[in-house]
């Protein structure tokens, strides 16, 4: 291959004030302020006629129409894979199905606005492309991410930071992931905010100068910080922006990186089966039970207080599926990239963490998922998750089997990847 060349770019994306905060299902959040900046960072890298653009953006989640309309604004063909950081104090960009309140309303005005500034941040970012180096480190935060549905389950520690400078040194953009719901606010808040990743950006920027951040967030369809947050507050998110930092700049200098020479994206399709849904009777008795239990626990301990919600919520999606159906198999699209050894595969869905540590188990180079990419679907949790019921299984579109078609898919795209890489 002959030379890979990278450039970045970065727009504000702060939503206007009136425009609904998205995320937490079925409240209606209209932002009344802004605590701070929004953003979207694009890593754009080309190859010889190839183009791709990596975009990290603060919202809650991306769809087809968004991703058409930022295709629009360009004369050329660049491959878009975005990387909503699911923000529950952002705005969404998905039209989800049956007008159901699940992740938000779309503005339109918002969508296309955003579209055409991702646009050309894009342009902007190919056009002062220029010779790099690379490098990947991964450090380790255990208090942060928490297992919400079960205070001492499964998580994911691993923080990774990918350095991106070039032939002189130079810091360019710092990319990193992490396994965690950007949602130490709650649905009460009624300000704009990147949550959690906007602090960690600005504590770095703060060590490092102005540098482009772009954050990616990992398996965390039950990861949150339900148990380890101590309050739903602005300096919350502050302290915990900040131990993600403190890692980061702690494994920042010692990470070595190369030319990179090399580049490869591939696309593919998991083709997972859609859920079979108990009758509509049966999901309302659920749900009237589980509003008792809502009832019974109200004003103690907000963590407790949280679960019974998440349980009603679930259980309130069910009902809307129920009554309206859906396709018997769900397409989700796969995103594959190769630069150099590291390797990055985006996911539509919000995998359960054990989903991202498979694949990342049967990865033989060092290797990242990337939830909430592109045309997102909703949860994937594990099929074991079926038989306890709960919040993400409720809202689940896909059936137990799309566990293991998941991380089987994952795995056989990144392998053609693993195949090609020198």
């Amino acid at each position: 291959m002959g030379s890979v060349l990278v450039g970045t770019a970065g727009v504000d994306i702060t939503p206007p004030r009136g425009i609904e905060l998205a995320g937490y299902a079925f409240a209606v959040r209209p932002a009344e302020d802004v605590h701070d900046p929004l953003s979207a960072t694009v890593l754009a890298v080309r190859a010889g006629d190839r183009a791709l653009a990596l975009v990290g953006l603060d919202v809650v989640a991306v769809g087809s129409d968004f991703l058409a309309a930022v295709r629009r604004t360009l004369p050329y063909d660049v491959t878009v894979i975005a990387c909503a950081s699911h923000t529950h104090s952002g705005a969404t960009l998905q039209r989800f199905p049956f007008d159901s309140r699940f992740y938000g309303i779309v503005d339109d005005a918002y969508l296309t606005s955003v579209a055409e500034r991702i646009g050309t941040a894009i342009d902007e970012a190919l056009a002062r492309a220029l010779p790099a180096r690379i490098g990947v480190g991964c450090g380790r935060v255990t208090t942060v991410a928490a297992n919400r549905r079960q205070s001492d389950g499964q998580i994911d520690p691993d923080l990774g930071v990918i350095r991106v400078e070039d032939v002189d040194g130079r810091l360019l953009v710092l990319l990193l992931n992490y396994a965690c719901h950007p949602t130490v606010l709650h649905a009460d808040n009624r300000a704009a905010s990147a949550d959690f990743p906007g602090a960690v950006r600005q504590r770095l920027r703060t060590s490092l100068g102005d540098v482009p951040i772009l954050w990616t967030t990992g398996a965390a369809g039950d990861q949150s910080t339900r148990y380890t947050r101590r309050a739903a507050t602005f300096d919350e998110v502050d302290r915990l922006g900040s131990v993600l930092a403190e890692e980061a700049l702690r494994i920042i200098p010692a990470i070595q990186t190369h030319p990179l020479e090399f580049l490869a994206v591939r696309a593919g399709v998991a083709h997972l089966p859609a859920r079979a849904l108990p009758a509509v009777g049966d999901i309302q008795t659920a749900l009237d039970r589980a509003m008792r239990d809502l009832r019974a626990v109200r004003g103690g301990p907000v963590s407790t207080e949280r679960a019974a919600e998440n349980q009603v919520f679930g259980y309130q999606q069910a009902l809307t599926y129920a009554r309206h159906g859906f396709p018997p198999a769900i397409k989700a699209k796969l995103w594959a990239v190769a630069l150099n050894t590291i390797h990055l595969i985006g996911l539509p869905v919000e995998p359960f963490v054990e989903i991202g540590l498979a694949i990342k188990a049967r990865c033989r180079q060092p290797c990242w998922v990337l939830g909430y990419t592109n045309e997102m679907i909703g949860y994937v949790p594990t099929a074991a998750a079926y038989a306890d019921g709960g919040y993400e299984v409720g809202a689940a579109v896909v059936g137990p089997e799309a566990e293991e078609i998941l991380v089987n898919e994952s795995c056989a795209l990144l392998a053609t990847l693993e195949a090609q890489t020198p």
